[in-house]
């Protein structure tokens, strides 16, 4: 699901869809009916929504867009800075944003103070309660507030606040950011320089701080186990101060060890690792418990389906195998599906039964060993498979299986065709066919030769091979469409 689609009132939502197709307009100019046709709206619609946004956009701004003709470097209100605007007025979030940070009030001020009935509140926080009911997060209605597991709505609440201001401002009102700069500072323990994952620190700090201010602390008995991380940890700092002038020394150190949590078990794709991906890597490389053992168990359990000379570029990847040490982190410290960021990538495409990994991926799990070694990795498997699938896809080239487009050149092998074979090898779902197997063999033939003549030459009894006719003067319109028959082939194949 769409963040915004959860949070936005649907005027707005439609103002901020259309703002972000104005952004990635790539023509130097448009028109509103330019606009209608590619969101497929009506002409009318169109306009006034756009007339909406240029409103916002001079009530932001002082700056009216409206050029002659219109153009859309015009448009000079950021994706953040306008989802942060429609957000402040949004009524599902101000209703979230009350029950996290007040003021205290129950449903019938809430609905007095903005002016809306009962009725409506309901049906428009409606998507936004689903979302938190996956996670056993509910509101109270009473006295306005989340109720469920602690850390599970710490890490809600990370989501949900990252995702909406995107580090724009600043969004706790009553949490002093200077004084949470300060605290992200002196509990960096695994310093980096990656500024994004220093300000997500910081936000998870604030909501920490916000949250103990009104009471809600980390409980000792819950379904997370900190110590699978903790335990035995030489990295962990043994002695820390107090936390928020008046926890308690157990209280503050399991905020430490959750935030410690947090750090670790974030993916990174940086190259060379981290030093917080090397300290995680050699905590469990020592340690050799469960989280070691589900990664070294899927990565035995690819290598045979992989091609011999492809298996040690699987077995052998630092990057990879450290970040499924935190998926399996996550997995066992939790205990159950937590929100994640990844909760409202839906852009990305959604795991197919019939694409290459997924089949894979479910038999791995298939073949977990039934007990409470691995108990926690089927609890989360509705959360782990996504996860993996996206994790592995980079790698499915080295996969020995049928399910790739099976691609065959008849091209000069030459510099003149270096750059489409590179292009090709990058694509994982892509399987170069070798020059010995016949094209009548293929799913899809890349030629520079007559396809005419070729497409007869491969037709047979039921059904022909897809030819694509490759000029050696291409351009990028032409790797374009050669990328789109592919995936539309590829997507027959699996379909």
């Amino acid at each position: 699901m769409h963040f915004e689609t959860i949070l936005l009132e649907k005027s707005d939502l439609q103002k901020f869809k259309l703002l972000r197709l104005i952004k990635s307009w790539t023509a130097p100019t448009f028109t509103i009916n330019d606009l209608s046709q590619m969101l497929n709206w009506h002409y009318s619609q169109t306009y006034l929504t756009f007339q909406a946004l240029c409103t916002d956009q001079e009530t932001l701004l002082a700056e009216n867009p409206q050029t002659t003709p219109l153009r859309p470097e015009a448009f000079r209100l950021t994706l953040d800075q306008y989802r942060v605007f429609l957000l402040q007025r949004s009524i599902p979030w101000r209703f979230l944003d009350t029950s996290f940070q007040g003021p205290s009030e129950n449903l019938t001020t809430f609905c007095e103070r903005l002016f809306v009935s009962r009725s409506t509140l309901l049906r428009k926080i409606a998507p936004l309660k689903r979302y938190l009911a996956r996670y056993q997060i509910r509101f109270s209605y009473t006295n306005l507030e989340l109720i469920g597991d602690e850390y599970q709505i710490r890490l809600a609440l990370f989501v949900l606040y990252w995702t909406g201001y995107h580090d724009f401002t600043w969004p706790l009102t009553a949490v002093d950011y200077p004084a949470v700069q300060q605290l992200q500072q002196t509990t960096n323990w695994t310093p980096t320089d990656i500024e994004l994952n220093q300000a997500q620190d910081r936000l998870f700090w604030g909501i920490a701080w916000q949250r103990c201010q009104t009471g809600h602390l980390l409980p000792t008995t819950s379904p997370t186990d900190l110590q699978r991380l903790i335990q035995d940890n030489p990295f962990f700092p043994a002695h820390l101060p107090a936390l928020f002038n008046d926890l308690t020394p157990a209280a503050s150190q399991l905020e430490y060890q959750f935030a410690y949590f947090v750090q670790m078990a974030r993916l990174s794709f940086q190259s060379p690792l981290t030093p917080r991906s090397r300290q995680l890597y050699q905590h469990f490389a020592v340690k050799q418990d469960c989280v070691w053992r589900f990664g070294q168990r899927l990565l035995n359990f690819f290598a045979p389906l992989c091609a011999p000379d492809k298996r040690q570029i699987l077995l052998n990847n630092h990057q990879l195998r450290t970040n499924l040490l935190r998926l399996a982190l996550g997995a066992t410290v939790m205990g159950r599906p937590y929100p994640t960021l990844h909760d409202f990538y839906d852009r990305l495409p959604q795991p197919s039964e019939k694409a290459a990994l997924s089949p894979y991926i479910q038999q791995f799990f298939q073949s977990l060993p039934v007990g409470p070694v691995f108990q926690a990795f089927r609890q989360c498997q509705s959360q782990l498979e996504p996860q993996l699938f996206y994790l592995l896809t980079p790698y499915t080239h080295t996969l020995a299986t049928t399910s790739n487009l099976q691609v065959r050149l008849l091209l000069e092998d030459d510099l003149a065709t270096s750059h489409l074979r590179h292009f090709l090898s990058e694509l994982a779902w892509v399987h170069l066919l070798d020059v010995t197997t016949p094209p009548q063999n293929a799913d899809f033939i890349v030629t520079s030769l007559d396809a005419t003549s070729l497409t007869q030459q491969t037709c047979h009894a039921k059904t022909a091979v897809p030819v694509f006719s490759w000029p050696l003067d291409a351009t990028e319109a032409d790797f374009y469409r050669l990328w789109q028959q592919l995936s539309q082939q590829y997507q027959l194949k699996t379909s």
